[in-house]
């Protein structure tokens, strides 16, 4: 991680509840909290709704090596540069480990198709342009968020009141992107509606994904706010991450200085996808 680059400046695990004892006795680990909600999502509202928006965007899986070099940059913004812990991914990560370890569930959303005219070729403007990608599993009865982004690279907002500043590009809303995807994994993992209007399944995210997004449904319009039920949401925090400092005297901020400080604390943070 962008915590601890140097050199055996610390070492992490994850380990179940059971075990940390022993790892913090006979090792010195200590736990960092990783601040997890589980949500519910109303499939009918997922599965009958046509898409909303005049963002001009297609969904299609993942194509290795073609979609490593952006997938790389986009992540190095929108995870190792917010949160302490997450896995720093080279192209050759992306290659050889993450499109083996997601497979086919790795969607992305892209700005134009995914067919090229000969004509557009040599025109950048033509270029497929990635802007958010997901990939969910199932895991005790409740869909795990495994790994997901999207394009905040021109996304400011005021810190006050979470509006999107003035920008080159258009800022990507975050309810946007994973109510598109989303529906696209649940799809492919074989959920339907089948005439349940009350069909509902549980998606367990990261806490600072799902206040992006709540963000996000708010000021977009009020179809947002129905495919989540907020007021189901419950908290399903991580304790399992563990970390030693073996050097203090590093210059760089730790995962405890970092995650633990009263003001502005960074998000702890490693995708499942990286949890060999």
């Amino acid at each position: 991680s962008r915590v601890g680059l140097e050199a055996m400046a610390c070492s992490s695990l994850h380990a179940s509840p059971t075990f940390q004892p022993v790892y913090s006795k006979v090792g010195g680990y200590k736990s960092v909290v990783s601040q997890w909600s589980l949500v519910p999502i109303r499939l009918q509202y997922f599965f009958s709704s046509e898409s909303t928006g005049n963002q001009s965007v297609f969904m299609r899986q993942a194509q290795f090596p073609k979609d490593a070099p952006q997938l790389m940059k986009l992540h190095q913004i929108y995870s190792e540069q917010r949160f302490a812990g997450c896995i720093i991914r080279s192209e050759t990560y992306w290659n050889d480990y993450v499109s083996a370890e997601l497979g086919d569930t790795l969607w992305v959303m892209t700005t134009t198709s995914s067919s090229y005219h000969e004509d557009d070729s040599k025109n950048e403007d033509s270029e497929e342009r990635i802007v958010g990608w997901i990939s969910i599993r199932k895991r005790g009865g409740r869909y795990q968020l495994r790994e997901f982004g999207a394009d905040i690279s021109a996304d400011e907002r005021d810190k006050e009141t979470g509006e999107a500043k003035v920008t080159l590009k258009k800022p990507i809303n975050m309810a946007f992107v994973m109510k598109e995807l989303l529906s696209k994994a649940l799809s492919q993992a074989g959920e339907t509606v089948e005439g349940d209007e009350g069909s509902a399944v549980s998606l367990h995210l990261p806490t600072v994904v799902w206040n992006e997004i709540k963000r996000d449904a708010s000021i977009l319009d009020s179809c947002h706010q129905i495919y989540f039920d907020f007021d189901g949401v419950q908290v399903d925090d991580d304790d399992g991450w563990m970390y030693v400092v073996f050097d203090e005297s590093k210059e760089q901020t730790n995962v405890f200085d970092s995650t633990m400080r009263n003001e502005d604390p960074v998000p702890h943070l490693v995708w499942p996808t990286d949890s060999f």
